[in-house]
């Protein structure tokens, strides 16, 4: 399989010399997806859903891939923390899925 000709020689030249392979798909799902989510494109979408809520998205390491959400709403009330965490995971389903989110860490409060 040939993959896009720029990416080809430096991409085998870093798995040769024995860069994770993860290396490699990482780059490849990068430019053949478009990118990444940014933080405030994650901020947006989770103020949609929570629309009373506060949130705050943090890139924790400055890859677009490890990121930590806070939210206060009062949507979450009778919510169980499991049940609470889930709405939010709901959100990044399919960047989940494919590894364009690698981590999500979640912090949860009821807002009064």
């Amino acid at each position: 399989m040939r993959i896009l000709g720029f990416l080809e020689t430096p991409l085998v030249n870093a798995l040769n010399f024995g860069v994770k392979k993860q290396l490699f798909f990482d780059v490849f799902r990068r430019v053949t997806l478009g990118g990444q989510v940014t933080a405030e494109q994650m901020e947006a979408r989770i103020k949609e859903a929570f629309p009373e809520g506060d949130v705050v998205v943090f890139d924790l390491t400055g890859g677009q891939d490890h990121f930590e959400v806070r939210i206060a709403t009062p949507q979450f009330a009778g919510k169980s923390r499991i049940q609470q965490h889930q709405e939010v995971m709901k959100l990044f389903n399919e960047e989940l899925k494919t590894g364009e989110v690698h981590a999500l860490a979640i912090k949860t409060l009821v807002k009064d």
